[in-house]
């Protein structure tokens, strides 16, 4: 069975509906995002990274200049997730069939308080302790503009300007 947070979140059937995943990464520029999930609930003041955030699906998106292609650049993804009584064995398990290997974060693991798993892909998996209980809290991507490759984001320039979004109702995905 799968967990009902794989569901729930808006901004994740969203991302699960476009069918265009490689549109969703880092160094996806700011005006596909925008597209793809309107405008945002909140905008940081500060302006580099400039913060997005979205209420309803529980998400903040940091963009960074790049003064190179004179936009703004997605550089991390964090979803947030109050409601959930996921367990990280139910995470585990339900990451596992989906062919997801996680490994113990001990960097961002706090004995007590905080549990972390970390994604091949890269993404941070946080467990936060309620009354001795490790729950489902965030999940994290970020890659620092200097590690993000330049020329994969200008091979995919011309896909995310020429991008034709088709976003199905929800009820058609699920």
């Amino acid at each position: 069975m799968i967990p009902h947070f794989f569901l729930s979140t808006g901004c994740l059937m969203r991302l699960l509906s476009t069918n265009r995943p490689e549109l969703i990464s880092v160094g996806a520029p700011q005006h596909l995002i925008q597209k793809i999930f309107g405008e945002p609930d909140d905008v940081s003041v500060r302006k580099n990274p400039e913060i997005w955030k979205y209420e309803q699906e529980c998400m903040e998106l940091a963009f960074y200049k790049d003064k190179s292609a004179g936009e703004f650049l997605l550089e991390s993804v964090h979803f947030y997730f109050s409601r959930e009584n996921v367990t990280p064995d139910e995470f585990r398990q339900a990451a596992s069939v989906f062919g997801i290997r996680l490994r113990h974060d001990p960097e961002l693991t706090f004995e007590g308080s905080q549990l972390a798993f970390r994604a091949e892909s890269g993404v941070s998996i946080i467990f936060n302790a309620e009354n001795g209980d490790f729950h489902l809290s965030s999940m994290h991507y970020y890659k620092p503009p200097d590690q993000i490759n330049r020329a994969e984001v200008a091979d995919r320039a011309e896909c995310y300007h020429s991008a034709e979004l088709e976003t199905p109702e929800i009820s058609q995905v699920v």
